[in-house]
């Protein structure tokens, strides 16, 4: 299963806060294109047979998922309203880390012991805040995030939506089957939001566009 999931796709407008910078034009990628239709098409039919009831589907589309070979999803309770992983946040260490800081969450949940400095230039630049994308030959197949941590994870993420930021949008429903599998996978989800002074992610946020990186 995939997610980097933005709750509102980022785009180019300039603004103090953006945390989540686009980087170059995007690229489409008929492979990642499929890889992540695949992927959906697999958290639609899990979320569908756990609502169902049909826990037994549920249970076999799990365990035909090669990259859920770490067991971490044998010890939930597959008729469950709600599953909770044990991930802890990691307070972001500069002001423009907060996708780094994401990234240590998701991975010390995963076993890895990695300083968000280690993160930052593994994924992009310590000098410069989580891109969400970029084509400036200093990626991974343009959305570094989800490259990085399915390689480190053994785990399939990708960006969903796929597309050229700020034209892609989505809704709750689209949104609610990857995310179920994910944690009913064991593994936790990466959100990029943008945050405005009418549509605020936290009250506390500034009377500002704010792009935001959080981890659950």
């Amino acid at each position: 299963m995939m997610v980097c999931v933005p709750a509102f796709a980022a785009d180019n407008s300039k603004d103090n806060y953006d945390y989540a910078p686009v980087i170059g034009q995007f690229k489409f990628n008929p492979k990642t294109a499929a890889m992540i239709q695949k992927k959906s098409k697999q958290a639609e039919e899990y979320y569908e047979a756990k609502k169902n009831g049909n826990y037994s589907l549920a249970r076999q589309i799990l365990a035909d998922n090669q990259s859920t070979k770490n067991d971490k999803f044998q010890s939930f309770s597959l008729n469950a309203t709600s599953n909770r992983l044990s991930i802890y946040q990691c307070p972001q260490e500069k002001n423009i880390w907060c996708g780094y800081a994401a990234i240590q969450s998701l991975l010390n949940y995963e076993g890895y012991n990695l300083s968000q400095k280690t993160i930052a230039n593994e994924v992009y630049s310590a000098d410069s805040s989580c891109p969400w994308y970029l084509s400036n030959g200093n990626s991974y197949d343009q959305f570094p995030v989800p490259n990085y941590l399915s390689e480190k994870t053994n785990f399939t993420y990708g960006p969903f939506p796929y597309g050229a930021a700020g034209s892609v949008s989505t809704t709750v429903s689209e949104i609610k089957s990857k995310v179920v599998s994910t944690i009913d996978y064991g593994h936790g989800v990466l959100a990029c939001g943008t945050s405005t002074p009418t549509n605020k992610l936290n009250p506390a946020y500034p009377d500002a566009k704010i792009t935001h990186w959080g981890c659950n």
